[in-house]
């Protein structure tokens, strides 16, 4: 069976495709998943991103880059919360790539 490795919490593709007997499991403090691939197109969607077969490469897609921008934007609102409750201002590289994460996301 052919199957990728995945990251666990954002189920990106991190390497493969990998050929095996089985499925491997891995540890649980480990942060990789196995996703078997029941066929192998010239590309393969996993999570917004594509495996194109031709060039043995992950590729992104708008589904992917918005993930990430959201992602992004998630993971620093505490700036932004923290500035309204207390005045510290956000630092200007975190707001310069938040305004650029913002501007990335095509729905």
């Amino acid at each position: 069976m052919k199957y990728f490795e995945l990251d666990k919490k954002t189920l990106e593709i991190v390497s493969g495709p990998w050929v095996s007997d089985e499925l491997p499991v891995f540890a649980d403090d480990l942060p990789l998943v196995a996703k078997e691939v029941l066929s192998m197109p010239d590309d393969w969607v996993v999570s917004g991103q594509v495996w194109n077969d031709a060039t043995s490469s992950v590729e992104d897609t708008q589904v992917s880059l918005n993930n990430k921008a959201r992602t992004y934007l998630a993971q620093t609102d505490w700036y932004v919360i923290r500035s309204t409750e207390t005045g510290v201002s956000v630092p200007a590289d975190v707001s310069a790539k938040r305004a650029e994460s913002r501007a990335s996301i095509i729905e």
